[in-house]
């Protein structure tokens, strides 16, 4: 068995893990990111690759069977006219941004695909967050 297929292998099987945690309750990544280092992968770069693979979560995502996906004021009004609803990953605490798309996007990938892409649309034109300061 060579170095690199071991080396494959030990990700997939980390990778899978963390998917299955990240499914429960998130943080899959606290299991990856030790699992690159040991493997010999640069900070730097686990680091990067972390912060990517969290990164879609930005503007769109899974909840359940629920996709919910970060739009405008707007577009929000929009998907709750169509038979979506407030995203709540707390019973009455709804996500401010975010909605979920009406429970029939599974059957309409047109529909579903146009949502995501106007989310991704609208979370490129938002201002980057400004750092919060250090407690003093």
């Amino acid at each position: 068995l060579s170095r690199m297929l071991l080396h494959g292998v030990i990700m997939f099987i980390a990778a899978f893990f963390a998917g299955v945690i990240n499914s429960i309750a998130g943080g899959g990544m606290l299991l990856v990111f030790p699992v690159m280092i040991w493997l010999g992968v640069d900070p730097k770069i686990a680091n990067a690759t972390c912060t990517v693979a969290v990164w879609p979560g930005m503007f769109a995502g899974l909840f359940g069977l629920d996709l919910f996906v970060r739009l405008s004021d707007e577009e929000q009004a929009r998907v709750l006219r169509e038979g979506g609803k407030a995203f709540e990953p707390m019973p009455g605490h709804a996500m401010k941004g975010y909605v979920c798309v009406a429970s029939t996007w599974q059957r309409d990938p047109v529909k579903t695909r146009a949502w995501v892409g106007r989310s991704l649309d609208w979370s490129r034109k938002l201002p980057a967050k400004k750092p919060k300061g250090r407690a003093s």
